[in-house]
Formats: structure tokens, C-alpha cells, sequence
């Protein structure tokens, strides 16, 4: 009867072992499909007289910049991203929400009704 139990109990110790070396963590590489890393980079949109730029960190933090002959300014932001929503904050506490989507290439942003192409 002891013999059975050791038995047993080598066999469940080696089933538990294999289990356990066949379970891992979530891979890290998910996070390069994610809608914040799509984003990450300086996204540019030039119109007649206006050109505004989107650069979004991998950190969360952004710069919008903008300019026209004889100005321009731009505006640091933090922002989070979910698949279709980018929030902005802003410095002064001031907080937006605008929908976005990205090419299927990659290469334009729409937001705003503007296309952006990323740089």
C-alpha cells in the first residue's frame, strides 16, 4: 500500500510539474498590438496655409504643434488610447475625447476630420 501511495504521489508531483512549466506570463510582445502603440510617433497634417503636428510618447505624454506664416505654438498633453478613443489632457486640467482610426497600412491618422500621415 505504501508503495502505491509513493507511486501516486511521484506521479502527481511530475503532473503538476509539467502544468506548471507549461503555464507562462502574458507575452510582452501583445503590447506592440495595442491601440497606444499604433499611435506612438509624429503624426503631421499640412493644409494650404496651416500645417499641426501630433506627437504621441510611448510614455503617455504628447506635443501638439501648429503653425502658419508669422505664427505658431504648440501644447504638451498627457494621453490614453482605447481601440476607436484618444483622451487628451491637457496642462491647464482641460481634458477631451476624440475618436480616431488608423489606416490599414499604418501610415494615416484621421482625428479631428483631418488626416495626419505619420512621419
Amino acid at each position: 500500500m505504501k508503495k502505491n501511495l509513493t507511486k501516486y504521489a511521484i506521479l502527481l508531483t511530475l503532473i503538476l510539474t509539467t502544468a506548471v512549466s507549461f503555464t507562462s506570463c502574458k507575452d510582452d510582445d501583445d503590447d506592440n498590438n495595442s491601440p497606444s502603440s499604433k499611435l506612438i510617433g509624429t503624426w503631421e497634417a499640412v493644409a494650404q496655409y496651416e500645417t499641426i503636428s501630433l506627437t504621441f510618447n510611448s510614455n503617455g505624454t504628447g506635443v501638439e504643434r501648429w503653425s502658419e506664416p508669422g505664427y505658431s505654438d504648440s501644447e504638451n498633453f498627457y494621453w490614453t488610447a482605447t481601440d476607436r478613443t484618444i483622451r487628451f489632457e491637457y496642462s491647464d486640467g482641460d481634458y477631451e475625447y476624440e475618436d480616431y482610426s488608423i489606416s490599414s497600412n499604418g501610415k494615416v491618422l484621421h482625428i479631428y476630420d483631418i488626416d495626419f500621415n505619420k512621419k
